[in-house]
Formats: structure tokens, sequence, C-alpha cells
């Protein structure tokens, strides 16, 4: 056992104060903190680090900009006058992607130092982080980028676009001239609708894609609008309009319609898909040319009212 400890023992008592110095250094990372002066084009730079000796700062050469990544991709930043950690490595490898050790070089060898750009975030005019629900974002003073694991969504002053897992396209877009708008492209099929900046008019487009239930509609709502409690396909408040105007198309059938905010039926315009034709109204229907007028049926034509009156040229009138 004494023989054991003296083989353990002895090649350090035979060390030398400064052979014990580099064995303790060795076990350490050497960091300081500095600033970046000026970058070249191929990432070396010259740092200006804070520690001071005999009155003046301590300067790297050719020192290398680190970031984190690997070597098909990485995240960059211009380090131009950033505050930067000043890393002195143990083993110097002088280009982080070659890999390549400088065996020729001693331990904390300055051909080795690397800077990596830092910042504390909360200064700086556009942050790139992950909130505590794991979403990755990128923000400004003026917009901001968030994506989850089912979402996209890019949102500032007045404009939301998105995009989620499903392939579902979502807009909205508002300004102090234009009105709300907004938009959204799903499997259901596309659906929009604008307002005005005045509230004077709303235009509704909805196009059904399923399958065997083709529809189209096109609604447009003018006036001035009363407040009401229904509410748009989004869920938003929208107000009722006194005169809405609306194209539907299904499944080949045509309908034109014009209803009141109560859903009244004021004029209603109906073609078939084998040409018949119906027209209702409330009002009066008035017809006027300056030419002929032709009104020919293959089969019966009836005519139903609580009075007739037929006027011709000098009074003559011709029924066959």
């Amino acid at each position: 056992m004494a023989s054991e400890a003296i083989e353990r023992y002895l090649p350090t008592l035979l060390q030398s104060e400064q052979d014990r110095i580099v064995d303790t250094v060795g076990m350490l990372t050497i960091l300081d903190t500095g600033v970046v002066k000026e970058v070249d084009n191929l990432g070396r730079a010259t740092v200006i680090s804070n520690r001071i000796i005999a009155g003046r700062a301590v300067v790297y050469d050719n020192v290398e900009v680190i970031g984190l990544g690997n070597k098909a991709a990485g995240f960059f930043a211009d380090a131009t006058g950033c505050s930067c950690l000043i890393l002195v490595p143990r083993s110097s490898v002088p280009d982080i992607n070659s890999g390549i050790v400088d065996w020729n070089t001693p331990v904390y060898s300055k051909n080795g130092v690397k800077a990596l750009p830092i910042t504390n975030t909360y200064s700086a005019n556009m942050r790139v982080g992950f909130t505590s629900e794991g979403t990755f974002s990128i923000s400004t003073d003026n917009y901001l980028v968030t994506m989850d694991e089912a979402n996209v969504k890019y949102t500032t002053e007045g404009l939301v676009l998105s995009i989620n897992d499903d392939k579902e396209l979502y807009l909205y877009r508002r300004t102090s001239a234009s009105g709300p708008y907004e938009y959204k492209l799903s499997d259901q099929g596309i659906d929009s609708q604008f307002t005005s900046a005045d509230s004077s008019l709303q235009v509704q487009q909805h196009i059904n894609s399923i399958q065997d239930n083709n529809q189209v509609v096109l609604q447009v709502g003018m006036g001035t609008p009363t407040e009401g409690s229904e509410t748009d396909r989004w869920g938003n408040k929208i107000p009722i309009y006194p005169n809405t105007f609306k194209i539907q198309f299904t499944q080949g059938k045509c309908i034109i319609s014009h209803t009141d905010g109560n859903e009244t039926t004021y004029n209603k315009i109906e073609i078939g898909t084998d040409g018949t034709l119906s027209i209702t109204t409330p009002a009066d229907v008035s017809v006027a040319t300056e030419g002929n007028v032709s009104v020919q049926a293959s089969k019966d034509a009836t005519v139903t009212a609580k009075s007739i009156t037929l006027t011709g040229t000098n009074g003559k009138v011709e029924i066959s």
C-alpha cells in the first residue's frame, strides 16, 4: 500500500510551481466581456476587451465570431459595435467549422479566441425567442410573427395574417380609410367580408366548395345601419342594414333578392336550371321602352289581377 501511495503522489511532489499552475488553469474555462470593433467578410473580428493592463484595454485581433448553429445553417447577427463574450478555449480551434485543433499552440492560445455577440434583448429593436408555452416569436415595435405547432401568424396594427395546420388561410385588415376586411380560405370554401369606413356599405361573399352542395353567395348591404345583435361568421357584432341585396347560386339555381334588416323580402327573382323564371315583388312593376314589346308563350299564358287596363295607340287594342 505504501508503494502505491508513493507512485501516486510522487509525480505531484516532483512538479514545479509553474506545472501546478498550468494544471490548475487547465481545469478552467477563461472568458471575458468586451465590444466588437469591426468584422471582416470572413467573420474575423477585432475585439476590445474590458480588461485593462497598464492603463490600456486588451485588444484581440483575428477573433472568430461564433453563434448557434451547425455547418449547414445558423443564427446570424452583425456583431459590429456589439457587446460580446470573449471565450479563450483550452484547445485552440481557429475555425469552428473545420474543427481542426492546432496542437502546436499552448493551452488558452490567442489563436483560438472566440467572440459571441450578446444582448439582454429588452433594449433590442428586434427580439427573437420562445414564450413560456413554446411559441416561437419575432417581434419589433411595429409587428409580431408567431409560430406554434398548429399556426403561423403575422400581426401588426390593423392587420392579421395566419395559416394553420389545416391549411386554412385567414386575413384581417382595417385602416381608418377603408374599414374592416376579413378573408378566410378553408376546405369549406371562401368567406370574405368588407365594411366601408363609414359603415354605409357592407359586402359579404361565401363560396361553398363542399361536394354536392356547391353554393356561391354575394351579399351587399347598403344604407345607414342600425345597431343590431347579429354576429358574422367570425363572431363579430355587425349592424343591420335596411337594404340588402343578395345573389345566390345553389346547384345551378340563381336567386336574386332584396331584403330589409329584418329579413323581409321585397323583391325576389328565381331562375331555375330548366329555364323557369319567377319574379316576386310587393310593389308596383313598371315597364317602359322606346321600341316594341313582345311576349310569346308556347303554352297557356295566365294573367290574374284585381283590374286590367290595356291602352293602345289611338285607342286601338288587339288581342288574338
